[in-house]
């Protein structure tokens, strides 16, 4: 029996909208994402929720639903001020725009950093990219909670944007962006020695932490100690320490 394209059309169409109010009246009908994360599939964390499924969409409030940690510790591990919004409303996507003006195309705080904060609070595995960085409150929480151990907490100051003992950050009134309420004493890519010294580090400090001379005082600490063939990272350590004494 050959049936007429408009009866045919008819009969489309009833079974669409049969289908769509069957799953609205069981509770399947899903009009928007509801910000849940993968689940991990393999290895010891099996079944859990999995960080790097974050994505910048996501609300603090979404990611405390879904991870162990409260949004006002999202919130206080990234800077971020509550007084006049919710620590829910933000997104991690709000992040890379907080920060970029901050750190000035030294790495970045995005959606990168929320994962790889998350992974560390849930001691989840992750590998972030090499330009991601953590804000410092986020270490400080971490290490407070004894959620990582001083190996850790010594190998995650070089990926830090802001010293323990230096830069916080407060709501500028007239502004949509976050500036710094001190200076920033921290070590960077494009830091000299001169800097350290404006920074009350002496040049007997500066040999005595790294073990070797200390370079010209408009030398970029990074490519001085690269011509010795040593590693920033390590060196950086040392002399952020020395910062963050003063």
């Amino acid at each position: 029996m050959k049936i007429k394209s408009t009866t045919a059309v008819i009969i489309t169409i009833v079974l669409i909208l049969g289908g769509v109010g069957v799953t609205k009246l069981t509770g399947t009908w899903i009009t928007e994402s509801t910000k849940v994360p993968r689940k991990i599939t393999v290895g010891e964390f099996a079944g859990f929720s999995d960080p790097a499924d974050i994505r910048g969409s996501y609300s603090f409030q979404n990611i405390s639903d879904n991870f162990s940690i409260s949004t006002e510790e999202l919130a206080q591990a990234f800077a971020l001020d509550t007084s006049e919004k919710d620590a829910g409303q933000y997104f991690a996507k709000d992040l890379e725009a907080i920060y970029g003006e901050i750190i000035e195309g030294e790495g970045e705080v995005g959606t990168d950093s929320i994962k790889w904060f998350v992974a560390l609070y849930m001691d989840y595995p992750y590998t972030p990219e090499e330009t991601t960085l953590l804000p410092s409150p986020a270490l400080a929480l971490l290490k407070s909670k004894g959620l990582i151990d001083d190996e850790q907490f010594q190998l995650l100051k070089s990926a830090i944007i802001s010293p323990a003992a230096g830069t916080t950050f407060t709501k500028d009134p007239d502004s949509e962006h976050l500036e710094s309420s001190s200076e920033n004493r921290f070590i960077k890519g494009r830091t000299t020695f001169a800097d350290l010294y404006s920074w009350d580090v002496t040049k007997e400090e500066i040999e005595e932490a790294t073990g070797v001379e200390a370079g010209p005082k408009s030398a970029i600490i990074r490519d001085y100690y690269a011509g010795l063939e040593l590693e920033f990272g390590t060196m950086k350590i040392a002399l952020q320490d020395l910062v963050d004494e003063k």
